[in-house]
């Protein structure tokens, strides 16, 4: 019984007491350079990769991750609409301290901390091609991340 009581506490300590979340991400610049490519830069606290330790216990591999869209609007249009974005993660230049996910779709991309990152990521820096409809086009441009 004392076992079964104090395997519980650890348990109940290690899931409620010993986990965090990503919070407070945050866009701090967003540009298109010469209607060519869009650079953004953001940040997030908390922010983890334990696939390395996940696997080693045999668990499903464990990170979080920032979901980045990007909406456009031309000066014809009234409202914002979805910007598709190139499915190729090779197509994209980020820093050394995380990896880009595309999804399938084009609706937007994962930002993942590379493996064993656990803290504060700071200047995140990504950079892609604009899609050729908008090459050369006056439009607005909203990024969106979501932790």
């Amino acid at each position: 019984m004392i076992q079964m009581i104090i395997g519980l506490s650890l348990w109940l300590m290690l899931v409620l007491g010993g986990t965090t979340k990503a919070n407070n991400v945050k866009i701090h610049s967003l540009e298109v350079s010469q209607g060519r490519e869009i650079a953004i830069v953001l940040s997030w606290e908390n922010s983890w990769n334990n696939t390395n330790f996940a696997i080693s216990q045999q668990l499903p591999p464990n990170h979080d991750a920032v979901w980045l869209f990007f909406k456009y609007r031309l000066p014809s249009q009234s409202c914002f609409r979805h910007l598709n974005l190139d499915t190729n993660s090779k197509n994209y230049r980020h820093s050394t301290n995380v990896s880009i996910r595309p999804v399938p779709t084009g609706t937007g991309l994962l930002v993942i901390p590379e493996l064993g990152v656990r803290g504060t990521l700071e200047q995140v820096s990504i950079s892609f091609a604009i899609p050729s409809f908008l090459e050369n086009q006056t439009f607005e441009l909203e990024a969106h991340a979501i932790e």
